[in-house]
């Protein structure tokens, strides 16, 4: 368990929202060692470009679902910027509207629409 504000979170695996954890910006553990979003699962430039394909949403429409500015949704989609809140609540609005994101897994980063 790691502790954030006086709250455990679970450790890395299965999270709410899919696959990976939705993503903590930084946390300490108990032990007092820092980690940082890097190590758990986080969608790439080209899955946010591929999710958006998918459902067919222009950049206006994913920062409206998201409630990201639109100028931040360029940066995720052209990998400038860092991972941290934005890229998560991204995240979660493409999953919300049934997108899956399939892990590197050996066979390579990518998105697929949920079945109904």
């Amino acid at each position: 368990m790691r502790q954030r504000a006086g709250i455990a979170l679970p450790a890395a695996g299965i999270g709410m929202f899919g696959i990976g954890i939705l993503p903590e910006l930084c946390y300490v553990h108990l032990y007092g060692d820092r980690c940082t979003i890097q190590e758990h699962f986080m969608v790439t430039s080209a899955q946010v470009r591929a999710a958006r394909g998918l459902l067919n949403w222009t950049v206006r429409d994913l920062a409206e679902k998201s409630g990201v500015h639109r100028n931040t949704v360029t940066r995720i989609e052209t990998e400038a910027t860092t991972p941290g809140h934005s890229i998560a609540a991204v995240q979660k609005a493409f999953e919300s509207a049934g997108v899956e994101f399939i892990a590197e897994n050996g066979g390579g980063a990518g998105v697929r629409l949920r079945k109904p």
